[in-house]
């Protein structure tokens, strides 16, 4: 049975240029969604890799869960 991994919670930062940012920590890093206003997308990554892009903050949000579920579980390995 795998194990339940907590889905990341993030905040919305102020601003002063093109983008939106939004950070969620966790103990297996920082995640990061940026939306470009004039592009109208959310581009999402971490200190080690670039996630994907999204046209809606939900999606955006879901595939950074799945990328952060799929780290924890990688980390946490073991044997029958």
């Amino acid at each position: 049975m795998k194990p339940e991994v907590e889905k990341l919670v993030f905040t919305e930062y102020e601003s002063d240029n093109n983008f939106i940012p939004f950070m969620a920590e966790s103990p297996f890093g920082t995640y990061y969604i940026d939306y470009d206003k004039s592009e109208k997308t959310y581009s999402s990554y971490c200190q080690y890799d670039e996630i994907g892009i999204d046209k809606i903050l939900i999606k955006a949000i879901q595939r950074v869960n799945d990328f952060h579920r799929a780290n924890v579980l990688n980390c946490l390995s073991w044997q029958e």
